[in-house]
């Protein structure tokens, strides 16, 4: 559904028979022509993300919902917040002429 970076957001449905619907989101990084399955993006199964959102979860490193301290299912939220943290900590780290890529 989404292509970012290498990755490939590809939800898929389980529609149970009572018709209860959840969506688990899957994300794939492409290896010689076969797609792996990475992870999956830590939101709860009703929740469908925003191509942006999955874009931010990405840029801040794919956190879990332990890297972003949030009990249960993140939300769209939870992903943007911590990526607007994550970024003002580059750009301070920037700012400081810190080197976080070690």
């Amino acid at each position: 559904m989404y292509d970012y970076k290498g990755y490939s957001y590809r939800p898929w449905d389980d529609i149970e028979p009572n018709e209860n619907h959840k969506v688990y989101h899957e994300v794939y990084v492409r290896d010689c022509d076969k797609d792996i399955s990475v992870r999956n993006m830590p939101l709860g199964p009703y929740t469908s993300p925003t191509e942006a959102i999955f874009r931010m979860w990405i840029d801040c490193g794919k956190p879990t919902n332990k890297d972003m301290k949030v009990n249960g299912n993140a939300s769209e939220k939870d992903i943007a917040d911590y990526y607007y943290k994550y970024m003002d900590g580059k750009v301070d780290n920037i700012l400081l002429g810190v080197n976080d890529e070690s």
